[in-house]
């Protein structure tokens, strides 16, 4: 059980994040953003990739492994890199804005590649996130931005 986060809720607020250069091509960005996903007894901070082509949340094997996830099944899928064995998780997304206190949080389905690999990064997909705020990507800006639904009901998970 994921049982080891607190999470604050008073206000809503806007959150903004500026795109983050990345990879060998510096003068690339794209929209990451800072989250925490917290395991049973650990959590990390990450930089992810916020992407709205991306159904599901993917986690490299590494960080699952670090975070001691309960992995489920065995799955074959096709993606944009080929096809993929993947295994299913839940997670617990916190993210909050640069200077922030409130702390918003989230479970997420996520996917785990049955094989480590180098270079795979965080992805933030749509479920699960998404669906907890209007997205706004600002190309022109190069800044994302997350504005709480009014719906929105705060969770504290024991």
């Amino acid at each position: 059980r994921l049982k080891t986060c607190l999470f604050l809720y008073s206000d809503f607020v806007v959150l903004r994040f500026r795109y983050k250069k990345t990879g060998k091509d510096s003068n690339l960005k794209r929209p990451h953003i800072p989250i925490t996903i917290c395991g049973t007894n650990e959590k990390i901070n990450v930089i992810a990739l916020l992407d709205s082509g991306s159904d599901y949340c993917f986690i490299p094997r590494e960080i699952a492994e670090y975070l001691k996830l309960q992995l489920k099944g065995e799955e074959e899928v096709i993606s944009t890199a080929g096809k993929t064995k993947l295994q299913t998780t839940t997670i617990l997304v916190e993210i909050s804005g640069p200077g922030d206190h409130k702390i918003y949080g989230f479970l997420v389905p996520a996917h785990v590649p049955l094989d480590k690999t180098d270079g795979q990064i965080l992805v933030v997909g749509r479920i699960g996130f998404f669906e907890n705020f209007v997205v706004t990507f600002d190309g022109a800006k190069k800044e994302i931005i997350l504005k709480p639904h009014k719906e929105t009901q705060p969770q504290k998970i024991n």
